[in-house]
């Protein structure tokens, strides 16, 4: 034990003083250096909200009268595809001709046409929201409050660090599945706009160009709706097909691959009739499909079977790759016999009590010697 003297007492008081000093200095210190960040407040207009600092008048006035110039003369036009939904309705006797000419039918059908005018009012209606949607909510930002902000903890939506910078990852998810029913992809399209903050980044740019430069983003954001649009027109075509194979030619029957092949066979060759071949591929191009996955269609398309559970069962990979193959197998089989061979193949199958792929092989081996099967071999662009 060490006694303890009035030397080691004022050494215990010094270091306490100290302690306390050094405590109150660091304290001092970590205030100085907590940022201290601009308020932000909301700007309405009309149904429009501007989230800014106060001092950012002169951009919530350059975005006031830009919604203003909209709201006067409308939205840009959006890019359309070379062939699409107003086509579809200028052409529609044409169209719903030659799906009844090469399907065997001595006219179109009412279901086939009701499929048809529903998929292209249904769809115009869907393109329309997405060609006039905008976000409702607006901010402006300058990019180091925002990267000063998230070092501080701060969770600003749409944002995160990455490295020494921020990144902006907002992402407008337009709904993909245009089976869905009209109302359900026009609500989905709906909360898409209204979740979303688009950001006005004002720097050191003056108010005009700031706003210019968002706005060049949004549009060219937008445009990617083209790419719906042509997706919509693949997915009327198919349905219109699809439904009139399965009304006319194989309703309670099991064609399985032979029946989506033929179906999406011939929506592509409704479009490169108007559009050219390369230009098609922008609607659909099986082969890159089939490219994107190798062997994801297991060893034989004649044990794909198309329904909900097997769906469930299988990864989307799998059935796209199905439909591609089974698609080329299609393409092969016109290549090699001809188009007539689909519209004869249809009309001697029709004369039989059996639809299912067991007739389907009888009938294609009665009109050209050969057995449909040997088609299903084919190196077709996956292989490995």
């Amino acid at each position: 034990m060490y006694p303890v003297t009035d030397k080691d007492g004022e050494n215990m008081r010094l270091s306490t003083a100290l302690l306390a000093a050094a405590l109150l200095w660091t304290c001092h210190a970590t205030a100085q250096q907590s940022p201290v960040f601009a308020e932000r407040v909301i700007t309405t207009v009309g149904s429009i909200s501007i989230e800014h600092e106060p001092g950012d008048t002169e951009y919530v006035a350059a975005l006031k009268s830009l919604f203003q110039h909209f709201a006067e003369n409308g939205l840009p036009p959006a890019q359309r595809p070379p062939f699409g939904l107003a086509q579809l309705q200028e052409q529609r006797a044409q169209v719903l001709e030659q799906i009844a000419t090469l399907l065997a039918l001595p006219n179109p059908t009412p279901r086939l046409e009701q499929t048809y005018d529903g998929g292209v009012q249904g769809l115009t209606e869907i393109r329309e929201k997405l060609r006039l949607g905008m976000p409702s909510r607006y901010a402006l930002w300058r990019k180091d409050d925002i990267k000063a902000r998230l070092r501080a903890g701060q969770k600003l939506e749409g944002y995160e660090l990455e490295g020494d910078d921020a990144a902006f990852r907002m992402k407008l998810e337009f709904p993909r599945n245009l089976d869905k029913p009209r109302e359900e992809v026009i609500a989905d399209i709906d909360a898409t706009w209204a979740k979303a903050v688009w950001p006005v980044f004002i720097e050191e740019n003056s108010p005009t160009d700031a706003v210019k430069q968002s706005m060049r983003d949004l549009f060219k954001l937008k445009s990617s709706a083209a790419g719906t649009e042509a997706m919509g027109v693949l997915a009327v075509l198919r349905a219109a097909v699809g439904e009139s194979l399965e009304a006319s030619w194989f309703a309670g029957a099991d064609a399985r691959w032979f029946q989506q092949g033929l179906a999406t066979w011939l929506t592509l060759e409704i479009i490169e009739d108007r559009v050219g071949a390369n230009d098609a591929r922008r609607y659909y191009d099986p082969r890159a499909v089939l490219n994107r996955a190798p062997n994801a269609t297991g060893t034989s398309l004649e044990k794909w079977v198309v329904g909900d559970a097997e769906r469930n069962r299988h990864s989307g990979a799998f059935q796209d790759a199905n439909q591609a193959r089974a698609t080329l197998v299609i393409r092969a089989i016109v290549e090699a016999k001809g188009e007539d061979i689909i519209p004869k193949l249809l009309t001697e199958l029709g004369k039989q009590k059996g639809r299912d792929l067991p007739a389907v092989y009888a009938t294609f081996g009665k009109l050209t010697g050969e057995d449909m099967r040997e088609y299903l071999k084919l190196p077709l662009g996956n292989e490995t």
